[in-house]
This record gives structure tokens, sequence and C-alpha cells, in this order.
């Protein structure tokens, strides 16, 4: 008798989803295939007919993640469009993405994620690597900061503050805030 694809899909993730929230709230190393199987509500044997163990699931979540930012930055043609194409992982990936860089993630996850940021057109000259890694690296973290926080923002404003950071720079949004340098 053959599976049902949907019902094969649908029981992949469901392991993902555990694996995810599980994450979220311990260190990769305390999680294990006994606490996925239990929340999952499946037996040991259908866990290892789709994993070997918990790295694998693992892996299959960041591979999700980065599939799902590489299709919403195909949506995406202008200026900006990583922030964009972030916006809309946070949107679909959350949970997931809140444990890959939520406080027990993994630093190998987030050079991924910055690898699939593209980088910007207008940057020509020695500086590019420079600054295609600022403009990554920046949106990684203050995203990352807006999550630890507490997503004390409003998820559009922050994706505002993003792009007025890439497009302006620093130095005028101090300015317009009444903070100056020293």
């Amino acid at each position: 008798m053959k599976k049902q694809p949907e019902v094969t899909d649908q029981t992949r993730q469901r392991f993902m989803d555990v694996f995810c929230g599980l994450y979220a709230r311990m260190p990769f190393e305390q999680v294990t295939v006994k606490q996925i199987v239990a929340l999952a509500g499946c037996n040991r044997s259908t866990f290892y007919q789709y994993f070997h163990d918990t790295r694998d699931v693992r892996a299959a979540v960041e591979d999700e993640v980065i599939d799902a930012i590489r299709d919403n930055l195909s949506a995406f043609h202008s200026d900006g469009a990583h922030v964009r194409a972030i916006l809309g992982l946070f949107t679909a990936k959350q949970p997931c993405l809140d444990a890959l860089l939520g406080d027990f993630g993994t630093v190998g996850f987030v050079e991924r994620l910055k690898q699939e940021l593209p980088a910007q057109a207008q940057f020509t000259g020695p500086f590019t690597p420079y600054l295609a890694e600022f403009n990554a690296a920046t949106t990684v973290a203050l995203f990352h900061l807006w999550r630890h926080r507490g997503k004390d923002l409003p998820l559009e404003t922050i994706l505002g503050l993003i792009e007025t950071l890439h497009a302006s720079g620093l130095s005028t949004l101090a300015k317009s805030s009444g903070t100056s340098e020293a």
C-alpha cells in the first residue's frame, strides 16, 4: 500500500515544526528524537522514515528556510529586495526562523542566510564585498534584535527602518531623531 504524498509531506513537516518549537526553547544538543516523536504524536520508526537524526531535521529546516528566501527574492527585483524577502520569510516561516535565529541558533545558519542576500548592484570596486556583507549582516542582525526584543515594533516599521538605513545611512536617522554625533 502506497502512502499518499500529502500525508507524507504533512508528517515530515510535523516533525520539522515540532523540532522548531523545541529548538526555539533549548539548545540543539538537548533536542532528542524521543521528544520530537512524542510531541508529533508519531512513533520513532515513522521519524526514521524521514530523518536520520536531529541533525538531519535541523538541516532540512535550514534548507526549507533558505529555499523560502530564494523564492521570496525571486518575487522582488528592486533595491531592498532582500529586506522584503525576509519580510516574506517572517510571515511564512516564522516559527522555524525564530528557532534558527533564536538564542540557540547557529552562526553557520546566519552565514548561510547572509550568503543568500544579494549584493547590491550599486556596489562596485574594492569595497564591494565589505558593503555587501554590511548590508546582509545588518539586515539579519536587526531582524534578530527585533525578534529578541519580543517584536516590539510592528513588522512594517522594522522593515522600513532597515530599508532607510540601507538607502540613507545611520546619520540620516540620527539627525531626524534629534540625536547628534559628538
